[in-house]
């Protein structure tokens, strides 16, 4: 699972003293919860703060030693997740292109599902909007098995206050909003592959 910090591990919960909130254990992660749903082992590669454009040129999604950490793994498959630190910008489609086209090209065979920008549920600032370059890159890249959207798909509604961006500094996910990710992603997946979560 190629992404940034949600990938990488973030799991705010409330301190049990009551003195504030603290990053949960990486059992209650995202990406290892995913991976558990799916009765898969993971190879987690998040790094906060990246996208396929941001952090250009030494930790965005397609810099050479992520991708050669990723290829060098020989993964059965490759999710590559968000990233709303792209924000709206127009290099997203190209940078994405080039992610996918070096996975088709040293991992021939091995498909590639694309979860595009965060949703952070109703209200959430424009930024969250979705990126039209992910859709386009995914069209364009045999490789791609499946694309999803899940501002467009609704993953957060009004009745998951309190999952998603909780009280630590309203970016991240909390416990709960990292087992809401973990079962919509497995259930994208799944259906992607034709596999059971």
């Amino acid at each position: 699972m190629l992404g940034d910090s949600w990938v990488e591990g973030k799991s705010y919960r409330p301190n049990a003293d009551g003195t504030g909130v603290d990053n949960g254990p990486g059992f209650e992660h995202m990406a290892f919860l995913t991976a558990r749903l799916l009765n898969a082992a993971p190879i987690i590669g998040g790094i906060g703060g990246t996208g396929y454009v941001n952090r250009y040129p030494n930790s965005h999604y397609g810099v050479a030693s992520r991708m050669d950490r990723l290829i060098g793994h020989q993964p059965d498959m490759v999710l590559v997740f968000g990233s709303i630190n792209d924000g709206a910008n127009s290099g997203v489609e190209a940078a994405a292109l080039e992610v996918y086209g070096r996975i088709a090209n040293e991992l021939p065979g091995v498909p590639v599902l694309v979860c595009a920008t965060q949703d952070y549920g109703e209200g959430a600032p424009a930024a969250t909007a979705p990126n039209p370059g992910h859709g386009a890159a995914a069209a364009a890249s045999p490789n791609v098995a499946g694309h999803v959207e899940p501002n467009v798909e609704n993953w957060v509604t009004s009745a998951h206050a309190g999952l998603v961006n909780n009280s630590y500094d309203n970016a991240h996910l909390t416990t709960f909003g990292n087992r809401l990710y973990a079962e919509k992603l497995a259930a994208f997946i799944a259906a992607s592959l034709g596999i059971t979560a």
